[in-house]
């Protein structure tokens, strides 16, 4: 098990946990983070179980990371580069580098520096087998240099709103 599926383990405890705890708080929109928070819990959950099943059940793997991508709010609760890197992985992994290579598009459309999630040689890799130059790691939008700690920050701060 690599560190990000314990952290995402982990982060699925805290979120379980800090749940328990609002239920039982009084506030302001209590509901409505109530219900912000089982959606985060929802998310981690649907990618730390297909994290699980790479080996036993890669085709559901692979449909429950595109539809974690289509979820409007996904970004709240996981980074959407681990369920795109987990998807390049496994498809580098049996040698069909063009729907790698696809994956690997997607994350660059959509602004995701790579060289956190994938290995520079495997990226190299799949662009060689395409007969592509070597994609670079575009620029991060204004205000989103990567900070991988924004999402537990933000769970903090709605904790803390109480």
């Amino acid at each position: 098990m690599c560190s990000s599926d314990l952290d995402y383990e982990k982060a699925l405890g805290a979120l379980t946990e800090s749940l328990a705890y609002l239920n039982k708080a009084r506030g302001l929109n209590k509901e409505q983070k109530v219900t912000s928070l089982q959606q985060r819990i929802k998310h981690v959950e649907g990618f730390v179980g297909a994290r699980k099943m790479v080996k036993t059940n890669p085709e559901q793997m692979v449909k429950l990371c595109h539809e974690l991508l289509e979820q409007a709010d996904v970004e709240s609760a996981i980074r959407v580069g681990d369920v795109y890197a987990l998807m390049v992985e496994w498809f580098y992994s049996q040698r069909q580098m063009e729907q790698a290579y696809t994956l690997i598009e997607q994350m660059r459309s959509r602004s995701i520096i790579l060289s956190p999630y994938l290995d520079h040689e495997m990226v190299h890799a799949v662009y060689t087998a395409m007969d592509l130059p070597v994609a670079t790691d575009p620029s991060p939008p204004p205000g989103q240099g990567g900070d991988d700690d924004a999402v537990e920050e933000q769970v903090e701060d709605e904790i803390d709103d109480d």
